[in-house]
């Protein structure tokens, strides 16, 4: 650490926990990060990596900095993923069409988009964990999807990515997201908001299957075995997919997916290296949304027809209004 950046009557030892908290402050990374500058042996393009693995198959930075306090690079390279620690979720990029998607990826596997909350569930005998995007415990808001995981997951041990979607309980029908947004952060009356607003749980990724770690392998393998030992029911289904290089047929598939509900598609590589890259934005997974395809001609006039009752903050007045 340079004491260029000492300030007056500022030891070594404020300046490393200034410069920690300063870190802090742009995220958790940052911290990984200013670890491989205080150590030396740490420093370069092989530890930088390390690092970054080791917080985002932890989201842990306690926990990275004790093993490298103790064990150094070495203990960083062994690493490994651990029931009831979330992953740092893979996230797509975004194009604006499917023909510029499918030109950069060439065939591919495009998914639905569902439109939900993202959760990250582990699954062992003795629990069941589920994390959201963000990496927060809400098993306890959603005992709905730990119930039909337990019956649905034929593995002894998982970690699963994909999308928790509100369906009509009279119809099926996919609901947008603001519908379940409602259990979101809910503490109070949870069994009549989870017969008010049930879920089905969507898997589209698996990250870890009986003591093996599925993110260093091709998605088409992790396909494979998510397939092997999902037993779908009605409240657990597989991402439904379309393998192809044809953007005649993607660009149906993405009629379709809309019509049923979903946002659109995210189109993901297949290729060798199609790894799950944890806590990464990129091009191996690319996004395209209805609202990127929506285009207005002209202009509408619309007449309010009804109104739905107004819910949380807007209890007492209207919600969403009929056009």
């Amino acid at each position: 650490v340079s004491y260029t950046h000492l300030r007056a009557h500022e030891t070594r030892h404020d300046l490393v926990c200034r410069l920690l908290l300063e870190k802090k402050k742009r995220g958790e990374l940052g911290l990984v990060l200013f670890v491989v500058h205080l150590d030396h042996r740490l420093r370069g393009k092989e530890a930088r990596e390390a690092l970054e693995r080791a917080y985002n198959l932890s989201s842990d930075i306690g926990l990275v900095a004790k093993t490298v306090a103790t064990g150094g690079l070495e203990a960083i390279k062994k690493f490994t993923i651990k029931l009831g620690m979330p992953i740092k979720s893979q996230l797509a990029e975004r194009l604006p069409t499917l023909e510029e998607i499918m030109e950069r990826l060439g065939k591919c596997s495009a998914e639905y988009k569902y439109d939900g909350i993202r959760m990250q569930a582990h699954v062992s005998p003795e629990k069941i964990w589920i994390f959201s995007r963000r990496e927060e415990n809400i098993t306890d808001q959603f005992p709905d999807v730990v119930e039909a995981l337990r019956s649905a997951v034929l593995a002894k041990e998982a970690i699963l990515d994909g999308e928790a979607v509100p369906v009509d309980p009279h119809t099926g029908d996919m609901l947008p997201f603001q519908v379940v947004s409602q259990r979101r952060g809910r503490k109070y009356h949870l069994k009549e908001m989870v017969k008010e607003v049930p879920v089905t749980f969507f898997v589209f990724d698996l990250l870890y299957c009986d003591g093996e770690d599925y993110t260093v392998k091709p998605y088409l393998e992790r396909r494979k075995k998510l397939e092997e030992i999902i037993k779908e029911t009605d409240r657990v289904k597989i991402a439904k997919n379309l393998i192809t290089d044809d953007v005649k047929e993607v660009e149906k598939f993405f009629l379709e997916a809309v019509e049923r509900g979903c946002e659109g598609l995210i189109c993901k590589s297949i290729g060798e290296d199609s790894f799950y890259e944890a806590g990464k934005r990129g091009f191996k997974w690319i996004k395209v949304k209805r609202s990127y395809q929506a285009k207005m001609t002209d202009t509408v006039d619309l007449v309010v027809v009804g109104a739905f009752a107004g819910k949380g903050k807007r209890a007492g007045s209207y919600g969403a209004l009929l056009m």
